[in-house]
Formats: structure tokens, sequence, C-alpha cells
């Protein structure tokens, strides 16, 4: 995830643990989880940090397990420590084997959980209507069991919600 400003914005990502469970992964905890199902790797706090992008970046390793059953993730994107949230516009590149596949773009308002009724997952649509997040945008797409299928075909884009629009690369 990347951003135009010196606002800190911060990526959350909620997905599997090793155990099938689920669990946000964030920069308040970012250093302790590490694992096949994801690790966060950059937070640079909206300046030139010493991340390889300007922004955040988070990795799912290819020993992962694929699931036989979907198990989403859910990228969430907020503005963090603002007690008024202003738009501020983001993009998250989706990448596989080293080479990005998909650019979401996002117009940096904040979303209304109510407008995905239907478009998201249970797990993603539980994100969404958060209490006490003002997210400006969230992202599904179950990398485990999707990612080489949409790499191949190109025909599927991932579900988003809030004014987050993929397009293929």
């Amino acid at each position: 995830m990347s951003w135009d400003s010196t606002v800190d914005l911060d990526m959350h990502v909620f997905g599997p643990d090793p155990e099938g469970k689920r669990r946000e992964i964030y920069f308040g905890n970012k250093d302790e989880i590490d694992d096949a199902f994801g690790r966060q790797r950059c937070d640079d706090l909206g300046s030139g940090g010493d991340c390889e992008v300007n922004g955040e970046k988070f990795n799912v390793y290819s020993t992962a397990p694929v699931r036989s059953s979907p198990n989403p993730y859910c990228v969430a994107v907020r503005v963090f420590n603002q007690p008024s949230p202003t738009p501020h516009p983001w993009q998250v590149l989706i990448g596989f084997e080293g080479k990005n596949i998909w650019r979401c773009t996002d117009d940096g308002k904040i979303i209304d959980a109510a407008e995905s009724t239907g478009q998201l997952s249970s797990e993603c649509q539980r994100v969404a209507e958060r209490s006490g997040r003002d997210w400006l945008g969230l992202i599904e797409l179950d990398p485990l069991n999707e990612i080489p299928e949409i790499d191949i075909t190109g025909t599927e884009h991932p579900k988003t919600i809030g004014g987050v629009k993929c397009e293929r690369l």
C-alpha cells in the first residue's frame, strides 16, 4: 500500500492464522507475527522510512497451505490518529510470485459498511462493520486459492467496498 501524503495511513490485514482462526495484523503487532500466513514488513508512518515502498507492505508466503474452503484476507485501510478523517487517496498493489497483477486505488473517503451487504464474505463483512474504525476502503481476496487463477484468467476483480477500484496490470 502506498499514498502521497504525510498523513499516516494504516493497512490492517485480517486473515487466517496457522490454526485456521482469524486474526488482525497491523502496525501494532507487525513484529510479533511472522508465519506462512503473513507478515507486515513495513510501516513508514507516511514519511520516507526504511521500507522499499513509501507505505506499507504485507506478504503471504508461498509455503502457506492452500485451503480447500475459502478463508479470505480482508485488507482494510484507515487514517491513523485523526479525530475526523479527511480523504487521502491511496493504492494497493496485489502481486503473485514477484509480479504485480492488480492495482487497487481509492478516493480516500470513509466507507459505509451497509453498502457492502451481499458483496463480501461474512468474515470481511464483520471487518467492515467493526465499530470505532473509520475504514477508507476494504479489499477482499483469498490469496491461497484465488490469486493463481486470477493471474491466469484475468477475468475477476478482487471484491471491494468504498471507493476502491481495481485494474489488471
